[in-house]
């Protein structure tokens, strides 16, 4: 409003009080339309700072569900990949656990290196 009122004064003081060229009721109808103008200015002013509020709080709730998307889909890779992690620690036990020499190949030759012969049982 300081800066609307200034633009208006800039005229208005001087043509009133140092004097105009144009008649009385021309210098009304300037300050008029000045006025109107100023007003205009200042009303679109507002209205534009309005809409950029408008976009800076929408910009700001979709970059919110963005990060909070991410780190929904971060969570959830970790707790994919800790589930591997433990199917393989799992399968890595039951592995060692029913991974007899004789049922396996290598088994079956380190068995045969063993024995006087070298015959490979199969």
């Amino acid at each position: 409003l300081p800066l609307e009122l200034a633009v208006l004064l800039s005229y208005t003081l001087p043509a009133l009080t140092l004097g105009s060229e144009y008649a009385l009721d021309r210098v009304a109808a300037n300050i008029i339309m000045l006025a109107l103008l100023t007003l205009a200015a200042a009303l679109g002013k507002r209205a534009l700072e309005g809409h950029e509020r408008f976009a800076f709080a929408q910009l700001s709730a979709e970059r919110t569900l963005r990060a909070q998307a991410e780190h929904k889909l971060s969570r959830a890779l970790d707790a994919q990949q800790q589930q591997q992690q433990q199917k393989q620690q799992g399968l890595g036990e039951s592995d060692a656990a029913s991974s007899v020499p004789e049922t396996t190949i290598t088994g079956e030759l380190f068995a045969a290196v063993g024995r006087s012969d070298g015959s490979v049982e199969g």
